[in-house]
């Protein structure tokens, strides 16, 4: 965290996109504290915290359009199995919308929906729409939050850990029942 912060502020914008791939959320509490100190300007981080973010769905969603074939054979490594692709799958037939705002709403886990639609051939630009738009709200919720807090950021980081931690108990949940409920009415 704090290495984070000394590189922004000695780099600034240099270190800020490639930053932003890796770390996005607690880039961006940094970065609202480091506009607070007055040492970045919100409409650039913004625009690399955008920028950045799309770089990452769309790495995302080529390596489900073109690599499958490599998430067969090396996917477990990274916990994208075929069983949780087929459930992604089932799951974006249906409610393809619904899956990406998930899926960018649920961070870790959601790199598997991101891939999924790749690999189920989402319409490119309406999900990068939908990615965008998530993220615009998320990067200027987590910009207001560091700019507000940001002397607080290791206590939000471990907050923002809770929350994820939270999200995906719920998102395994909500999982957990409709495949029970598919189950039923197979069975």
């Amino acid at each position: 965290m704090n290495d984070i912060l000394h590189l922004l502020q000695q780099y600034n914008y240099l270190f800020l996109f490639p930053l932003a791939i890796v770390g996005g959320v607690i880039t961006a509490i940094v970065c609202g504290f480091l506009i607070s100190l007055h040492q970045m300007s919100f409409v650039p981080v913004l625009a690399i915290l955008l920028a950045a973010d799309m770089t990452g769905d769309t790495l995302f969603y080529m390596l489900g359009r073109w690599g499958m074939g490599f998430l067969q054979r090396h996917g477990y490594r990274i916990g994208i199995t075929k069983e949780k692709l087929d459930k992604a799958a089932d799951f974006f037939n249906v409610h393809h919308r619904k899956a990406v705002y998930l899926s960018k709403m649920a961070m870790a886990i959601g790199i598997v929906g991101l891939i999924a639609a790749g690999c189920l051939r989402v319409n490119f630009w309406r999900y990068l729409f939908i990615c965008l738009t998530v993220t615009f709200f998320r990067s200027i919720i987590l910009l207001i939050v560091g700019y507000f807090f940001g002397n607080a950021y290791d206590q939000i980081a471990k907050a923002l850990n809770i929350y994820a931690a939270w999200f995906t108990v719920l998102i395994l949940f909500i999982a957990a029942l409709w495949g029970f409920r598919l189950y039923k009415k197979r069975g």
